[in-house]
């Protein structure tokens, strides 16, 4: 075999082709990684938007209104004044909501009934230009009755099981309707 400058030309021109393919298989690597959003390196340029998370004032308060009534037992409450006990609990459940606080406007109790702890009560939200999803999911009856609903189950939960004392209003969960 002859060498040139000490080398023999068939090796020398392989390892030029193997060079070349492993920069082939590198640009190749390279660009399967920047589609892959599993790969780490990836995911931390890419941030996640919730949309949820933002959202314009000014379409909730187009003056599209949405109102709820229904009723609810009261199981005990601390004081005598059941209506204005009542709406601001009601006020605070769904202004806090994460799903309808934003549409949420006010809750009114419309009356009482002492005789038996019967309250029927009004809430009004502001809605959004409305699609049909929207109505179906968020603002059905279900899923509105169903956070305070879920509010008051928690609320159970918090209370000591063996005391039924009576310092802030409890409602009774399965007495809830909605129309």
């Amino acid at each position: 075999m002859e060498t040139v400058n000490g080398h023999v030309p068939e090796q020398g021109y392989q390892v030029i082709e193997l060079q070349e393919a492993r920069e082939e298989l590198n640009e190749e690597e390279d660009e399967a990684k920047s589609k892959d959003p599993l790969k780490p390196e990836e995911s931390t340029k890419k941030v996640y938007i919730d949309e949820d998370e933002y959202w314009d004032p000014d379409l909730v308060s187009s003056g599209n209104h949405h109102n709820f009534s229904g009723t609810l037992k009261v199981q005990c409450s601390a004081g005598t004044a059941y209506s204005e006990d009542l709406t601001k609990k009601l006020t605070d459940i769904y202004k806090s909501s994460p799903a309808l606080g934003r549409y949420f406007v006010s809750a009114h109790v419309v009356s009482f009934s002492d005789e038996n702890a019967t309250a029927s009560y009004q809430l009004l939200f502001s809605l959004p230009p409305v699609t049909e999803e929207f109505m179906k999911y968020t603002m059905s009856k279900d899923f509105v009755m169903n956070v305070l609903r879920q509010n008051i189950l928690d609320e159970e939960d918090s209370y000591d099981k063996g005391a039924f004392d009576c310092t802030k209003i409890r409602l009774d969960p399965d007495s809830l309707t909605l129309t």
